[in-house]
């Protein structure tokens, strides 16, 4: 299932998906890049619960991602489960983004929440990244924000001092 989410990430930095509005082909052009029909039903259910940015014409609640963060003194502890979920090093790079401001609380939240919903064992810092950016690339307005924390993010120096 990671594959086909990091196909779908890849396509939509390069414009050829959108979150908002899936084309009607996608099951069929992912099922032609070879990918199980399994894994293409639980990647697309996992992207269907990502957070969604809404318009202001249909409701006027705004997105969690859209609302100003939360900065807290407080320390996220992790439960038992989810340390055996999230390495160590996946969770240093959480409280990593946290420090350095591209995530808040509640978007540190739903990382965690995105990132445990995945059928997935043991989950490490790549993947952990592609989940950050998929949460947060639903909300950047242009492919450009996109890519240039793309670029950050997935970077191998990015956080190296950092955890």
């Amino acid at each position: 299932m990671f594959g086909v989410l990091m196909f779908l990430f890849e396509s939509y930095i390069s414009g050829q998906f959108n979150f908002q509005a899936m084309p009607d082909d996608l099951n069929a052009k992912l099922r032609h890049q070879g990918f199980r029909q399994d894994e293409i039903a639980q990647a697309l259910d996992w992207v269907g619960k990502l957070p969604k940015k809404d318009k202001a014409e249909t409701n006027t609640t705004k997105s969690i991602l859209e609302a100003p963060p939360i900065h807290t003194q407080g320390m996220r502890v992790f439960s038992g489960w989810e340390s055996t979920r999230l390495s160590s090093d996946a969770r240093g790079l959480l409280f990593a983004l946290e420090q350095c401001g591209i995530l808040d609380s509640r978007t540190r939240e739903l990382v965690i929440e995105q990132a445990l919903a995945l059928d997935i064992d043991y989950i490490d810092c790549l993947e952990l990244k592609l989940i950050v950016l998929m949460v947060l690339g639903a909300h950047l307005e242009s492919n450009r924000d996109i890519v240039m924390l793309q670029e950050f993010i997935l970077s191998d120096q990015s956080f190296e001092t950092l955890h």
